[in-house]
């Protein structure tokens, strides 16, 4: 199983000399804010397609007066005669999401047993301990977004009517458990922020070690697993939620939903092993019937940001020479401050400026700009 879903990165330093180095390096500059794939003749990889990611012009006239120096990064996209649009894809990802849920519940209901009271009390543990880890993790995106905070503490309320019960409706809490951990990715836009905390929050569960082989320890990874297949579904709908702005953001989601992704198979497979001594009708089978549209569905995920990431921003990276104020930037690289100052607060929050830095900018300080 190849779980190393991605594309190749190019880093490429390129220089121009001579006399006129300063006007071939200023259209190679310009060229850089154009849209689409370029063919590149690589020293050692001859011709190549390649995806412009992000270009940083090296200021140094001590020691290159006659050269112009660029740093530059490119990925290798996909064949645009193989892939399908982005609103196809995005449609694909929720009918696979919709099939991964039911497939996880289904899962779910066959495999747990609650024949005695520590077995439904393993169920009950289980599930308080994902439910601590959806409030310290993901409280954060829906707590200041009234709708959705009702509607968790609503969830929150019927999960804990549901374990308390002499028998647990399983069906009832699957649904439950999902509810809980899809809603809050809806809270915020930023999609780069909501990966970032939901992958905070696998490493929690990670974290409550399934060490046995007994059936309470089978309840156990049961809840585990459809609470990180609903991870998985929540992960693969952030992808495509939110436009990103540049292509290394679009970079920087594949690379976690990779991750996110190859974890969580690492670590169900890993618990699977632990059972490998018991009789067949008492092991526990990692993704039994789910592992495939997970696969599917992340590859979709992934497949999307790749198509989205051809209209996206280049990152292009500048070495101040002299103090500047963020404003005085924004104007000087993008033209305009933006409409609401949008340009202004994509050099704020793209530059992570803080404290000072927002008032004046200090020589040698690095800007990223999108073009």
């Amino acid at each position: 199983q190849d779980l190393n879903i991605g594309s190749i990165e190019y880093p490429l330093n390129i220089y121009f000399e001579g006399l006129d180095h300063d006007v071939e390096a200023d259209r190679f500059f310009e060229s850089c804010k154009e849209v689409g794939v370029w063919n590149i003749i690589h020293p050692t990889k001859g011709s190549l397609n390649l995806q412009l990611v992000s270009f940083t012009e090296v200021i140094d006239p001590i020691k290159s007066g006659d050269i112009t120096q660029f740093e530059t990064s490119w990925l290798e996209p996909i064949d645009l005669k193989a892939i399908k649009s982005s609103p196809q894809i995005s449609r694909e990802i929720d009918e696979h999401a919709d099939d991964l849920n039911g497939e996880a519940v289904d899962q779910f209901q066959k495999r747990v047993v609650q024949n005695t009271e520590s077995q439904i009390y393993a169920i009950e543990s289980s599930v308080n301990k994902i439910v601590e880890a959806v409030t310290k993790h993901l409280k954060p995106l829906y707590e200041t977004v009234p709708e959705i905070n009702s509607r968790i503490s609503s969830i929150l309320r019927g999960v804990q009517d549901t374990i308390t019960k002499t028998t647990i409706d399983t069906l009832s809490l699957a649904g439950q458990i999902i509810h809980l951990i899809e809603l809050p990715g809806l809270a915020v836009e930023d999609v780069s922020t909501r990966l970032t905390v939901y992958s905070a929050m696998i490493q929690d569960i990670f974290s409550q070690n399934v060490s046995g082989d007994s059936l309470e320890d089978r309840n156990r990874v049961s809840v585990q697993e459809l609470s990180l297949t609903a991870v998985l579904v929540t992960v693969s709908k952030i992808s495509h939620s939110n436009k990103l702005k540049t292509r290394n953001k679009a970079i920087g989601s594949i690379e976690s939903l990779s991750d996110i992704f190859e974890s969580i198979t690492n670590y169900l497979d890993a618990v699977q092993e632990q059972f490998v001594e018991k009789d067949i009708d008492e092991q526990y089978f990692s993704q039994s019937q789910s592992f495939m549209s997970s696969v599917m569905i992340i590859s979709l995920s992934i497949k999307y940001l790749l198509a989205s990431s051809f209209d996206l921003a280049v990152e292009k990276r500048i070495i101040l020479d002299r103090e500047a104020t963020p404003i005085d930037v924004a104007i000087s690289e993008y033209g305009t401050l933006g409409v609401n100052d949008a340009n202004y607060h994509l050099l704020v929050e793209s530059n992570n400026l803080i404290g000072d830095e927002i008032l004046l900018l200090p020589v040698g300080r690095e800007v990223v700009i999108y073009v």
